[in-house]
């Protein structure tokens, strides 16, 4: 899908929470009404209440009450905006994006969706004291991404956290597209580009309930870097998969395989990384798993190359812990 379409979403008119954070929780709600949504599947058609859907998420969902903003003691937000741009600078509409925001206690997340001119905007009633904020993009045909700002990072105006600048939204290739049915009896295989996973039936966690295509691209590495890289931390090669929430429950993960494309030499080790996404749990070999942050790269362990020099396998215990962002380094 090229820059400017919309994701099969329905039409999606914001308010502008600069304008004072009326009418919004209005908007969101008639845009989600009848709609599943979920930490874990995104939206998909249902007609489960969000009530009922809380019950059974990680996290709750807000409804965003519109709010007279008065004076708000230091530190506090009372809403989130920014926008949403293809790879030609031209607004996304209709993308679904999940902005959380963590106190010292809590984490909750909220729901927009980008107007016609790719901006999205969330009021949070009551103000909260955040100490951090992710911003996700919940898409199955953009690649996925998940930013992580620290509260020292945020540009805050009238208790507003403005993003000023803009997200961008990188389509992935149809042709990469594999169709997972409901409940797999067979391995999927996904081969992206130089990057090859092999899943069994059995290590879908906590499996696949709904017929679901998996979509994924080498991910072009040039001086516009994604949000949760810095000039520091630019992997050699770097892979996307969506929907970010399909995890792998094996412990160690599941054996990745990248071509040797930058031709080093034979039992070379590489360092593996992994972005904290939709979902995104590690199961060690040994010990209890756990969760990592949402829009965070995590050091995942070490791949070694090959014997023949073909490929760059990862070690036993740091395979990919579910769809979502992989690079790896040297050194």
């Amino acid at each position: 899908m090229s820059s400017g379409q919309k994701e099969p979403l329905p039409d999606s008119q914001q308010a502008d929470v600069g304008g004072g954070l009326t009418e919004l929780a209005d908007v969101v709600q008639a845009e989600l009404a009848g709609r599943e949504t979920d930490a874990h599947f995104g939206d998909v058609e249902s007609d489960e209440s969000v009530a009922e859907l809380e019950a059974e998420a990680d996290f709750a969902f807000v409804d965003e009450a519109a709010a007279e903003i008065q004076v708000l003691p230091p530190g506090f937000l009372a809403g989130m905006s920014g926008s949403v741009v293809g790879e030609d600078g031209s607004p996304v509409e209709g993308l679904f994006v999940q902005p959380c925001t963590y106190t010292q206690d809590e984490e909750t997340c909220y729901k927009s969706l980008t107007d016609e001119s790719g901006h999205w905007s969330i009021a949070i009633s009551p103000p909260k004291d955040v100490v951090a904020t992710h911003v996700r993009l919940v898409t199955d045909l953009y690649a996925p991404l998940s930013c992580h700002y620290e509260k020292d990072q945020l540009q805050v105006e009238d208790g507003v956290a403005v993003f000023a600048k803009p997200l961008v939204a990188v389509a992935i290739p149809d042709e990469s597209a594999v169709v997972v049915q409901a409940e797999p009896t067979e391995a999927v295989f996904l081969n992206v580009d130089g990057l090859s996973v092999t899943i069994q039936p059995d290590q879908f966690f906590p499996g696949v309930f709904e017929t679901t295509t998996i979509r994924g691209m080498k991910f072009p590495l040039g001086e516009d870097l994604p949000c949760f890289l810095s000039p520091d931390t630019v992997p050699d090669e770097l892979y996307v998969f969506t929907p970010d929430w399909m995890a792998f429950g094996p412990p160690g993960g599941i054996e990745v395989r990248f071509a040797n494309s930058k031709g080093l030499a034979p039992e070379t080790k590489v360092t593996l990384h992994v972005l904290g996404g939709g979902d995104t749990w590690i199961h060690p070999v040994a010990g209890d798993p756990f969760h990592l942050q949402v829009g965070l790269w995590y050091e995942l362990g070490t791949g070694t190359v090959s014997p023949d020099g073909a490929e760059i396998v990862s070690d036993p215990g740091c395979g990919m812990p579910g769809l979502g962002w992989i690079g790896w380094e040297k050194g």
